[in-house]
């Protein structure tokens, strides 16, 4: 009965001392938190959305809100706390189709001083791509500290002994940026220098899963990509991620990320490279693979086509930029995929095509482009010149 009695008053201790740790964690996450409002530095990080501004907050080693499994998350790792106008259209597609899930783009403004910093969140002239943010309140951007966000993870060393900072490396570091972010957070990775989201993304098959660059299922000589991947927080592939990481820090990588995550699937689910897209081999049974052609939409070229306007015109409509408009949206809602890279667009830019020309009205492949991207980007269409 005493022993009973004992493990019992020891078992509340323990939950006690639990509660106690969480609340003084959430207080100090309260305390350290940065929110910049109107030029102004505020104590508390407050959540609420005062219109006009932009949510913009500072990461703290105590910081708990970033665990969050369906939140998307971006990066940006120049140092210095800016975006180009490609990157904020990435970032207001993602958030405009899935306005109900948090996007979190974090920002290293590592190389800038303290008087940049203040000018960079200054209200009565912001930045370009924080007036853009203004207006999708489902976007918060978090500032962050490069050596404090390495603080307590594997890569630490990596880091501090400016490994990054090699030629080879420097180019590298975002890959070891979003390994730490999906262990600090978990989530849906998007790379905000390579896609374009042009659909939600918010069915189940956007939960555990990595994209393979292959659609041979003959030849299945696979690879992964690092462009888009989602773990839920605390998975179990996340460790062996960052050992992986460590260890392609070790000997130069072209895609130190792409080599890890292969390692890990390999060792942990038991793919092979013979068998990376058979379900067969595939022991991580929370754990989906897609193939890229399910994920990025084709290229344009392949999906337009003179037959596309030439039926409108059979059934009795006119070309012009509203129906143009009609034609892209229902030829990308017919595709499976989600993301287009930007890859894909500056190759169709490149080859000047032109789709359909009658009566005068030409459209051109810059013209399509435009609108795709007016369609998902619109706020930063509207204002891309001041980018520059």
């Amino acid at each position: 009965m005493r022993l009973y009695n004992f493990l019992v008053v020891f078992t509340l201790f323990l939950v006690a001392t639990i509660f106690a740790c969480h609340i003084w964690l959430i207080a100090q996450d309260r305390f350290h938190g940065i929110r910049f409002n109107s030029g102004h530095y505020k104590g508390i990080h407050s959540r609420e959305v005062t219109k006009g501004s932009a949510r913009i907050s500072q990461w703290r080693i105590t910081e708990l809100r970033a665990i969050d499994s369906q939140r998307i998350y971006m990066h940006e790792t120049t140092g210095y706390g800016d975006l180009t106008a490609r990157q904020c259209c990435a970032v207001e597609a993602a958030a405009k189709n899935n306005p109900n899930r948090q996007v979190h783009l974090f920002v290293s403004r590592s190389e800038l001083d303290d008087e940049q910093q203040q000018k960079l969140t200054n209200s009565s002239n912001p930045s370009p791509w924080l007036t853009v943010m203004q207006h999708y309140p489902n976007v918060e951007v978090i500032f962050y500290d490069e050596a404090e966000y390495f603080n307590d993870t594997t890569l630490e060393t990596w880091y501090m002994e400016n490994q990054w900072q090699d030629d080879q490396q420097e180019a590298h570091l975002s890959d070891y940026v979003r390994a730490v972010s999906l262990f600090r957070g978990g989530g849906l990775f998007l790379d905000i220098d390579a896609v374009l989201t042009l659909k939600p993304l918010n069915e189940p098959r956007w939960t555990n899963f990595f994209v393979v660059k292959s659609n041979d299922r003959i030849t299945l000589q696979t690879t992964s990509s690092s462009k888009i991947f989602h773990l839920v927080h605390g998975h179990h592939l996340i460790d062996m991620l960052i050992f992986k990481l460590v260890e392609a820090s070790n000997s130069p990588q072209t895609e130190p990320f792409e080599v890890a995550l292969d390692a890990s699937l390999a060792r942990i689910c038991n793919f092979e490279r013979k068998g990376l897209l058979d379900p067969g081999h595939n022991q991580c049974l929370d754990v989906r693979l897609k193939e890229e052609r399910d994920v990025f939409l084709p290229p344009l070229d392949t999906l337009l086509s003179r037959r596309s306007f030439s039926r409108l015109k059979e059934n009795g409509g006119s070309i012009n930029l509203q129906s143009l408009q009609q034609v892209v949206r229902t030829v990308v809602e017919a595709q499976e995929g989600v993301l287009m890279t930007w890859d894909a667009m500056a190759a169709l830019l490149q080859q000047n095509k032109t789709f359909f020309e009658s009566s005068g009205f030409s459209v051109s492949s810059k013209m399509v482009l435009s609108m795709l991207i007016a369609d998902n980007c619109p706020i930063t269409a509207a204002q891309e010149k001041i980018f520059f």
